[in-house]
């Protein structure tokens, strides 16, 4: 966890051993949001399930979300998506799948986490997809301002 201002950030890391010998490194660009705006989304978190079991776990158990943004067409994603905006303020937030050409293929559902209400869930089974590159644009709407993301994911064999 670190502080950094808004915009794009390259992150440079270290995996390193006990004997502090490094074991791998990673190059990663971060695209820092404007959390001061009137309306914002957070960094999407993507939780994966390859069974009926595992992806019912994932709504009660606390998981850690997959950095991965490669998935098989036998699983089923829960992408979870903070919203940020001032209190009392009225948060409208829709979803859409779209190729990776950026045009629609159908409007995914979102609803607020009963616990956190901050927080919108998506569910989206990936059996019905071909395999290919895919983008889920997220937006979330207030009366005044508008916030837009998207996640490109591919969905292998």
């Amino acid at each position: 966890e670190f502080d950094a201002p808004p915009g794009s950030v390259r992150l440079r890391m270290s995996i390193e051993d006990a004997a502090e010998q490094t074991i791998d490194s990673d190059v990663r660009d971060i695209n820092v949001r404007d959390l001061s705006a009137s309306v914002a989304l957070g960094t999407p978190e993507v939780f994966r399930g390859r069974t009926a079991r595992d992806f019912r776990a994932l709504a009660t158990v606390d998981a850690a979300p997959v950095s991965s943004r490669e998935f098989s067409r036998t699983e089923r994603l829960r992408i979870r998506v903070p919203v940020y905006a001032p209190a009392g303020a009225s948060v409208a937030v829709a979803a859409r799948l779209l190729n990776r050409k950026g045009q629609g293929i159908r409007t995914l559902a979102t609803q607020p986490i009963t616990a956190r209400s901050t927080v919108s869930e998506i569910d989206l089974p990936l059996a019905g997809f071909a395999t290919g590159d895919y983008r889920i644009e997220i937006v979330a709407k207030t009366s005044s301002a508008e916030a837009k993301d998207v996640l490109d994911v591919r969905i292998t064999h």
